[in-house]
C-alpha cells in the first residue's frame, strides 16, 4: 500500500525576525507506520524579501580562504539586478570592478560572469561564479573561480553588511 498527497505551508512571517532561518519538523504517526527517521520530514522556511539593489550597495566585510577584508558594493548602472563590487580579493587595483548579477527572484541566485580583473602587480586574471544572497538581510555568498598567475583558485567568499550598515 501506498499513497501520496501534496500539502501546502504557509508562513506569516509578521511576527518573525527577518532573515532569521526556522525549522519545521512533521512527524508521520499513525497505525501501520514503522518508526523510522523516514516518517519524519524537516522542512527550512525564512522570510523572503524582494531584490532591491539599494540594500546591497555599501561597505562589506568578505573572509575567503586567504583571510578577511572590506570591499565596497555599488549599484552597476547598466543593469538593475547588477551590483559592482571594489576590492576583489583585497588585491585588485582600485579601478577594478568586478561585475554580478542578482536573479532578483525567488531563487536568490548570484552569476559573476567571465571577466578580466587586474590584480595590484598588473597580473590580469579571469573571473567567474555563483552564489546566493539573502534579500531580507542584505548577506550573500560567491562561490568564485579565479585564473591568474598560471593557477586556477576555487573558492567561496562570505559577504557580510559592515557594522553600522542596516542589516534590512
Amino acid at each position: 500500500n501506498s499513497s501520496f498527497g501534496d500539502f501546502n505551508v504557509n508562513a506569516l512571517f509578521d511576527n518573525l525576525e527577518s532573515g532569521v532561518i526556522y525549522t519545521l519538523v512533521l512527524n508521520l504517526e499513525g497505525s501501520g507506520l514503522e518508526t523510522t527517521t523516514k516518517n519524519t520530514m524537516t522542512i527550512s522556511l525564512s522570510q523572503f524579501c524582494d531584490f532591491d539593489q539599494a540594500n546591497f550597495v555599501g561597505t562589506y566585510d568578505c573572509v575567503d580562504p586567504w583571510g578577511g577584508y572590506q570591499v565596497e558594493c555599488s549599484a552597476d548602472p547598466s543593469n538593475a539586478n547588477g551590483i559592482l563590487l571594489n576590492n576583489f580579493w583585497a588585491y585588485t587595483q582600485s579601478d577594478q570592478y568586478l561585475q554580478m548579477v542578482f536573479s532578483g527572484d525567488a531563487g536568490q541566485s548570484i552569476t559573476i560572469p567571465s571577466q578580466s580583473i587586474t590584480m595590484l602587480d598588473g597580473e590580469v586574471g579571469t573571473v567567474s561564479g555563483t552564489g546566493f544572497y539573502n534579500g531580507c538581510t542584505g548577506y550573500f555568498e560567491t562561490q568564485v573561480k579565479i585564473d591568474a598567475w598560471g593557477s586556477t583558485y576555487n573558492e567561496t567568499h562570505y559577504h557580510t553588511p559592515s557594522s553600522g550598515k542596516s542589516s534590512f
